[in-house]
This record gives structure tokens, C-alpha cells and sequence, in this order.
């Protein structure tokens, strides 16, 4: 496999242990079932909230390309979410986005991560979360109040999913 690389662990979330192989070989201790190695992937982070059969508006997450949206950008230094300015593209990534999370089925709502590689054009799926952060500032609640959905309804929705569970 040609390097770049991107080195992370097979079990794990929010990029915890993932880490960037520029030219070094694989440490011989990461090179077990319990890491995952493959292309490092140049390209736009993004991210779509999904509810039932609601797909919320695609989110850019403005970082340079190939930097990682570590566990450290997500929750401590988080940088600018902006909605997709491609419409085109936007309807791209929500179609995949639909078909991922009915592919994991969550019950309620799910977030959709992909990279958008600026090279090809090509969309490549990175996390369905399927138990996302829901608060005022999460991307969950952007991709949809993006997409028209405000605040209000949000809540109801989660509400009224919770109640009938």
C-alpha cells in the first residue's frame, strides 16, 4: 500500500489512536488484526444529520485537506462548520448519506461522515454514528436546522420518539 497512511485502531470511535503514516513503515506492534491501515485520503470532511427519512443539509467541516478530524478537533478545538455551498455535490452527499444510515438502521437518528476527495470527486464513507450528539451546538443539530429544520422542531421530534419508546 503506498504511503500515506492512515493508521487506526479496528475497534475505537472519534478518531482515538488514529494517527498518520507518512513514509515510516507500520510499527511491527500495530501490525495485528487490531489495527486497520489504508489511504489517507485527501479531501473535504463532511457531515449530514439523519432522522427517520429526514436528511439534514451536508456540513463542511473547514479544515485543510488531509489534516484529521481528530477526537481533539471534534470536541476541544473545533473548527467552523459551514453548509456545502456545491448543490450538486450537497445532493450527493445526501443521497449517501440516506442509503448508509438505512443501512445501519438506527432507530432514530444517526450522523453521516464522509470525505469528499478533492482529486477525483469521490465520496468515501467514514461513520455512521448512530448514537450522535444531539445538543444545541452539535452537528447533528446544524445539518438540520441548515436544512430548514429549526430548534423547536428538533426537540419535538426527539421528544416525541422518546415518549412512544
Amino acid at each position: 500500500m503506498p504511503f500515506p497512511l492512515v493508521l487506526k485502531p479496528r475497534c475505537g470511535s472519534d478518531s482515538i489512536g488514529l494517527c498518520i503514516l507518512r513514509d515510516a513503515p507500520i510499527p511491527s506492534r500495530k501490525q495485528t488484526e487490531n489495527y486497520i491501515a489504508q489511504k489517507l485520503v485527501r479531501g473535504s470532511e463532511l457531515t449530514v444529520a439523519i432522522y427517520g427519512d429526514c436528511v439534514g443539509a451536508p456540513l463542511r467541516i473547514l479544515l485543510s485537506a488531509g489534516t484529521p478530524y481528530s477526537f481533539l478537533r471534534k470536541y476541544l478545538l473545533r473548527p467552523r462548520r459551514v453548509p456545502l455551498a456545491d448543490a450538486q455535490l450537497a445532493e450527493r452527499v445526501r443521497a449517501a448519506a440516506l442509503r448508509i444510515a438505512k443501512v445501519f438502521a438506527p432507530n432514530w437518528a444517526a450522523r453521516v461522515d464522509l470525505i469528499h476527495e478533492s482529486e477525483t470527486g469521490r465520496l468515501y464513507f467514514l461513520e455512521c454514528d448512530v448514537a450522535p450528539l444531539v445538543g444545541e451546538k452539535s452537528a447533528f443539530a446544524a445539518s438540520l436546522s441548515a436544512a430548514g429544520v429549526g430548534r423547536p422542531q428538533q426537540l419535538r421530534w426527539m421528544l416525541n420518539e422518546t415518549c412512544r419508546a
